[in-house]
């Protein structure tokens, strides 16, 4: 059963939704458990290298507003 507010995880190197609940992702591997306690989900084994995980842990978010994308008049 599917509700309002379940949570949706999605991998942190390509951004594909997982299925499955918290526990289930963690028992499958698909789950790496920071030391602080912050739990960071990715695709199965196999899909990613250990590497690239860890590449997209530790990589700074690049965002920009709208304004950027916005034409200049001519």
């Amino acid at each position: 059963m599917t509700g309002k507010f379940d949570p949706v995880f999605t991998c942190v190197c390509c951004g594909a939704k997982l299925l499955g609940t918290r526990q289930e992702l963690i028992a499958r591997g698909a789950a790496t458990i920071q030391g602080n306690g912050q739990i960071l989900f990715h695709c199965n084994a196999g899909r990613h290298t250990h590497a690239e995980i860890q590449q997209a842990i530790h990589a700074t978010p690049t965002f920009s507003t709208g304004s950027k994308y916005r034409k200049t008049p001519i």
